[in-house]
């Protein structure tokens, strides 16, 4: 159903009308809202980007070039059963050129017909799509904007904001009280009042503003979206600093390639001793340190100190993956026996991901620290009162490893993939393979990257389904 269109036709003036005016409103809460008082819309440094880059003029011009091709255009609007315009381009350059900036940072869905409120393709539960047709029937539309990409701007502040108070923890941003305090700039906090999702209505009805009032507080305080959805939202303000890392992270397969080869040729004895060494640095250390070095605005040796815990725990590994390494490739070559073959497996793969393990030990026990820090902490203590060590430990596990895409791919996916390829080597007689011993020291790094960009999209699935279960009281 996601291919699902409603045409709106000639014939149906009021639907043209009323998209018209939703997606109007949209532009300009997006793009033309003034933040407390101040000139500039919530995406205005790339807005910005995208008009001088695009067409040589200012943001400003460039949404009201939009609006106006919007209100002129006589093409027919073709929009699918989420209420999303499908024929940006027919519409206009300046439209579609705004429309897709708009489509990289919120996910929109604009109701404004009977028949749409029952399709299944609209991630609403029963009881809120009772509540929109209301509103329908008041001859008005709605719209709900989810955020994907928060600004810039704020981005920025909750990274200054999360380091000077939270200790770079972010899984404490939640506290309605912490919202409120004064290291939260006013722009921040009219950010944070409607901080993942909005809804509202076209035209200025008092029936139809009373339900988008109720449907948007029971969202933020019953939904979920205020905490759950919104700590999603803020973890993945560095999306892109993380894509670059990741870059960074994919290089390393090449010496890897380049290295077992070499060790292949020169000394073929040492391959699994040194290969599980290399293996160890270039497919674990290297990129789980990358991860860990944060922003790439911030200086090198900052960067290096942020990480040194993290390397601290890999490099420590390197003696003990280059045992395990030959240990195997003895144990492999002295026998037989399937099991010992497979246990042999075991071993390389040990080898090869103890950089993992270190890495991410190291990670947890950085972030622990820090949540101990914090329940020290004179003014924001509050936050992590009364936690027992296992609770601290769980903030730590999900901070360090579960809310980082990459690490999830990187460890808890990629340590049992590795095991298991090393028992199946074992099984199958490809152990002394240079192919698998390339494999078996990329495969984390590659599955922390496939992990890292399937997120975003497995965020907002589940964002969808917290939608639909959520029901109206």
């Amino acid at each position: 159903m996601r291919n699902e269109k409603i045409n709106i036709k000639e014939h149906q003036p009021r639907h043209l009308k009323k998209i018209r005016e939703a997606y109007t409103e949209i532009i300009e809460k997006l793009f033309l809202q003034k933040q407390s008082g101040k000139s500039g819309s919530v995406y205005s440094r790339k807005l910005e980007k995208t008009a001088h880059k695009k067409f040589n003029i200012r943001g400003h011009d460039l949404v009201h070039a939009a609006l106006r091709e919007l209100r002129t255009n006589s093409k027919i609007l073709r929009v699918n059963a989420l209420g999303r315009i499908v024929n940006a381009a027919e519409i206009g350059s300046y439209f579609e050129t705004l429309w897709r900036l708009m489509s990289k940072n919120v996910d929109v869905f604009v109701i404004f017909d009977e028949k749409q409120v029952d399709s299944p393709s609209l991630p609403l539960s029963g009881s809120y799509k009772a509540q929109f047709r209301k509103i329908i029937l008041k001859n008005e539309a709605a719209a709900i904007l989810l955020v994907k990409h928060p600004p810039e701007e704020t981005s920025r502040e909750i990274r200054e904001v999360t380091k000077h108070c939270l200790h770079d923890l972010m899984s404490f941003w939640a506290n309605e009280k912490f919202q409120q305090t004064a290291d939260i700039r006013d722009n921040l906090k009219e950010y944070l009042e409607h901080a993942t999702v909005r809804v509202f209505s076209t035209g200025d009805n008092p029936e139809v503003n009373k339900i988008t009032a109720a449907v948007n507080e029971h969202l933020e305080m019953y939904g979920g979206f205020e905490d759950t959805h919104w700590l999603r939202v803020v973890k993945g303000i560095t999306q892109d600093e993380k894509k670059e890392s990741l870059k960074q992270a994919l290089g390393v397969c090449v010496p890897i390639i380049v290295l077992i080869k070499i060790l292949e040729k020169v000394v073929p004895g040492a391959l699994h001793a040194l290969g599980g060494a290399l293996d160890d640095l270039f497919g674990a250390i290297i990129p789980d340190v990358s991860q860990s070095m944060g922003n790439k605005s911030l200086p090198f040796k900052q960067r290096l100190k942020n990480a040194w815990p993290v390397l601290k725990g890999g490099l420590v590994t390197l003696p003990l993956a280059f045992v395990l390494g030959g240990l195997s490739a003895i144990l492999y070559n002295g026998s037989q026996s399937v099991f010992v073959h497979m246990a042999a497996g075991v071993m390389f793969a040990l080898a090869c991901c103890a950089g993992t393990l270190g890495t991410s030990f190291a990670a947890v026990r950085k972030a622990y620290r820090a949540v101990g820090q914090l329940e020290k902490d004179k003014k924001y203590g509050y936050l992590a009162a009364n936690l027992t060590a296992f609770g601290r430990f769980k903030i730590a596990f999900k901070e360090a490893i579960m809310d980082v895409p990459f690490r999830v791919g990187h460890s808890v996916i990629g340590v049992p993939f590795q095991i298991g390829l090393g028992i199946a080597a074992g099984a199958f007689g490809f152990f002394n393979n240079s192919i698998f011993i390339m494999v078996e020291g990329m495969a984390e790094t590659l599955l922390g990257a496939v992990t890292a960009f399937v997120y975003p999209a497995s965020a907002r699935r589940l964002r969808n389904l917290r939608l639909r279960r959520t029901e109206f009281d």
